[in-house]
């Protein structure tokens, strides 16, 4: 049996909130209440053409919802022609020539909790929608094994522009002069949102020493951070381990005591249709290779003093991930374990040192530095293994221990 209810399709984390630009159609959807049920339809009912609005969310500042108002069994026909639905439902950019992209944004397809009101559609895009794109959302139920006539609709919307700041690169990890031979990644810090697709056209990797660029040496998998501002940037990992296929046929991409110069195109836009400008070059150089796991019992610990504010350190004698240390260690009071002390993190120069600046005073008393042993080095060593593990060689151990712990106690203040 069919039934008539509105579809919401919710396009989230995309770039800019305001208005849709869409003078020929409403800016407000009409909802089916919570509590009432859809109305059954007279037998004699056909599918009719369906319409389409788009609005901005009201509960996302940076979202858009899509609803599709149609005559259909959607959770009928997402179980069993999941395949012809995610055909039947596009969003497409549109150039300016008027020419569409072939392949649908919206991404992945599912269902919507049934919580008393109509059950929905929900669409992730593949890409965050650009500001000053147009875009095409269409729906053609013909695709669907629906009885009656279906005509197929479209709406066509344009995402505002807004800040046309342009982007600028405010600092990449990590932050030294070396790193290992088998070094695997960095991060680099964005003051605005960044375009997303294909992004690694502008990157590339110079080898100083022989002045030739270096082939094939990043992962082509993009990793944002939630707000679109941080790019972590992988060295492929086949390359990096000794032995694996890449790594024979290519070659690792770093050689010890070389200079290199990380690039990123200066053309490259961000998410509001600016480009950077200028080229960006991170130039270091590498070491030889660090095969050594962590070892925090070689760490050296300060001591802060009691009812100060004294920013405590902690030397760590090597460089570690720059992300790990702000999520992977902090301080408790031996009374409170598991509850971190409110403060901010702040590695120090060439992350060769962690550094905790506290909320409140320092109270007398055993404290201890909870350190996961997840947290690793340059190359990927961590405290629970190495990055490169020989996996012919079975071994029985006992599972690690999620932390490790390193206490020190606050000194009195001098009288």
């Amino acid at each position: 049996m069919n039934y008539p209810f509105r579809v919401t399709v919710l396009l989230s984390f995309l770039v800019l909130s305001g208005c849709i630009q869409d003078s020929d159609v409403s800016q407000t959807t009409e909802q089916v209440p919570a509590n009432i049920a859809p109305p059954e339809p007279a037998a004699d009912v056909k599918v009719i053409k369906p319409q389409i609005l788009v609005v901005p969310s009201p509960h996302q500042p940076n979202a858009v919802i899509i609803s599709i108002a149609a005559n259909a069994n959607w959770p009928e026909l997402y179980t069993s022609h999941r395949t012809e639905l995610e055909a039947a439902i596009t969003l497409s950019r549109r150039d300016q020539d008027n020419a569409e992209s072939t392949t649908s944004v919206l991404g992945d397809i599912a269902l919507g909790e049934h919580t008393g009101e109509a059950p929905r559609l929900l669409f992730q895009p593949s890409f965050p929608l650009v500001p000053g794109d147009t875009y095409v959302a269409r729906v053609d139920l013909s695709k669907l094994p629906l009885e009656g006539s279906t005509n197929p609709a479209e709406r066509v919307f344009t995402i505002p522009r807004g800040d046309q700041t342009p982007p600028v690169i405010i600092d990449s990890y990590p932050s030294g002069p070396i790193v290992p031979a088998n070094h695997l990644k960095f991060y680099i810090n964005f003051s605005h949102p960044m375009e997303q697709g294909d992004i690694f056209q502008h990157f590339s990797l110079r080898d100083e020493t022989t002045g030739e660029n270096v082939p094939r040496p990043f992962r082509h998998t993009e990793l944002w951070s939630k707000d679109n501002r941080r790019l972590t940037l992988w060295f492929h990992p086949g390359r990096q381990k000794d032995g694996v296929n890449l790594n024979v046929e290519i070659g690792p991409v770093l050689e010890p005591e070389h200079e290199y110069s990380l690039v990123v195109s200066g053309d490259w836009r961000g998410e509001n249709q600016v480009p950077l400008g200028t080229d960006y070059e991170k130039r270091f150089r590498a070491g030889p290779q660090d095969r050594l796991q962590p070892n925090p019992e070689t760490w050296l610990l300060s001591s802060p003093r009691v009812e100060s504010k004294d920013i405590f350190r902690c030397d760590l004698h090597e460089p570690l991930d720059w992300a790990l240390m702000h999520s992977a260690v902090h301080i408790e009071h031996e009374d409170s374990p598991g509850t971190a002390i409110k403060g901010k993190i702040e590695p120090g120069y060439g992350e060769l040192s962690w550094n905790f600046q506290p909320e409140q005073p320092w109270h007398s008393g055993t404290y201890r530095l909870a350190i996961k042993t997840i947290i690793e080095d340059l190359a990927g060593n961590n405290l629970e293994q190495p990055f490169e593990v020989d996996i012919t060689k079975e071994t029985e151990s006992e599972p690690p221990p999620k932390y490790v712990y390193r206490k020190f106690d606050c000194v009195p203040v001098d009288e």
